[in-house]
């Protein structure tokens, strides 16, 4: 997969937003929970931006305590949710 420095890296989109929230939160990626399949399908995030080149964009979701945007030249941007954010989206449910 090619990634934001140009350089092809073998390391799949959803396995770096794991390691990326893991890094974050100063835990093993083994121990995230919810694992990240219970959000989103991992396979067609690694699908959706594995073609070099591909339309740009990003998708957005979140997932254990993050906003996560995976962008198609492979940058994982995390911001942390904060307690007013997640009431709007519990009351919004």
């Amino acid at each position: 997969m090619v990634r934001g420095d140009g350089r092809v890296h073998e390391t799949a989109l959803s396995t770096a937003i794991v390691e990326a929230i893991a890094a974050e939160k100063q835990v093993d990626p083994i121990r995230l929970d919810p694992p990240l399949h219970d959000v989103v399908d991992p396979d067609a995030l690694d699908e959706m931006f594995s073609v070099p080149n591909s339309v740009p964009g990003y998708v957005a979701f979140e997932y254990d305590g993050y906003q996560v945007e995976a962008h198609s030249d492979g940058r994982v941007t995390l911001s942390p949710l904060t307690e007013s954010s997640a009431a709007t989206l519990t009351s919004d449910n």
